[in-house]
């Protein structure tokens, strides 16, 4: 289990969890999910969810008359067959910046970025989120060492 302290040495945070079994068998979209699915593209909602996902309305496409309620029903009704049940949640950390020998950092919640993961449950969310707050950071660090943009 992760702990306050874990989250706080690595400047993660969980900003949004939404519980697609409650979700799903309200068979009501939530605006949450609705916002999360208009802001992902077809790709990005397959490599989270790890299967094929319908495509997007394509709004220069005069014969697809679908909206984003449609599409999201249609994304819902897959989780739903495929038995996605789990949580669909989003990590937040802040942009670090290093110095060139990457062991001092500058970073601010005024700068952070976002990354939006499934997992099956709340435990292995809270590890997601810090392994990837890691990998981030990790990557800022080497970035700064080998003389990249601090």
């Amino acid at each position: 289990m992760i702990t306050a302290e874990q989250f706080y040495n690595n400047d993660c945070r969980i900003e949004k969890i939404i519980h697609l079994k409650s979700m799903l068998a309200t068979q009501e979209i939530s605006d949450e999910f609705q916002e999360f699915v208009s802001d992902c593209d077809d790709g990005k909602l397959s490599e989270i969810f790890g299967m094929d996902m319908p495509e997007a309305p394509d709004e220069d496409d005069e014969e697809d008359y679908r909206d984003i309620r449609e599409y999201c029903g249609e994304v819902a009704d897959v989780l739903q067959m495929e038995r996605k049940e789990g949580l669909l949640v989003c990590a937040a950390t802040p942009v670090r910046k290093y110095s060139d020998n990457g062991n001092v950092f500058y970073s601010s919640w005024g700068h952070y970025v976002l990354k939006w993961f499934y997992t099956e449950t709340l435990e292995d969310a809270e590890l997601k989120a810090v392994e990837w707050a890691q990998e981030l950071h990790n990557k800022a660090r080497e970035k700064a060492t080998a003389g990249g943009v601090k």
